[in-house]
């Protein structure tokens, strides 16, 4: 799992760093004088680099708000469609349930003949990814207390990924 989180860390650094790139020279010819008159004239000749600096954390701070938007997505849609079966199997054991999903009253469970697991799935994924983004991907408050234990794991998480990887070997190949 580590070495998966480390790849998804170095695809989002390279991310970044391509952002970073790409607003690196226009930002620089626009914002560099005026950094630079502020500085004064003994140290104006940090003006470009303070702008890259700049431009760098933006980027990074963007690709990581990426990196978690699209983490809630998937997350949502494989908890709604973990929720779709779940449901289809307990409704399956009810006669009603096998009338409303158009299946056998006996026999195994035919989920390619049922639209229900989908409809199910679509609702819980739309829901998890709205109350995700809703959140800005902090738990409310009575879950926030119940979660910390997994909190704190997930920051043990980043910061190994992080603090203890080295990139520069991911990013070469």
């Amino acid at each position: 799992m580590l070495a998966s989180l480390k790849v998804m860390f170095a695809r989002t650094v390279a991310l970044a760093l391509g952002i970073a790139e790409m607003l690196n020279l226009p930002c620089t010819r626009v914002l560099a004088p005026v950094i630079a008159l502020c500085l004064g004239p003994k140290t104006k000749h940090w003006a470009p680099t303070i702008v890259s600096s700049m431009i760098n954390v933006i980027a990074i701070i963007f690709a990581w708000y990426i990196q978690m938007v699209i983490s809630a997505f998937y997350s949502g849609l494989r908890g709604g469609r973990i929720a779709g079966n779940a449901f289809v199997d307990l409704v399956s054991f009810t006669k009603v349930g096998r009338k409303l999903m158009c299946q056998p009253a006996e026999g195994p469970l035919d989920l390619d003949a049922t639209y229900m697991d989908e409809v199910v799935m679509a609702v819980v994924a739309a829901g998890g990814f709205s109350f995700q983004i809703y959140y800005f991907f902090q738990p409310p408050f009575p879950f926030d207390w119940v979660l910390l234990p997994v909190t704190i794991l997930e920051w043990f998480l980043r910061w190994q990924v992080t603090h203890l990887s080295d990139t520069s070997d991911a990013l070469k190949g």
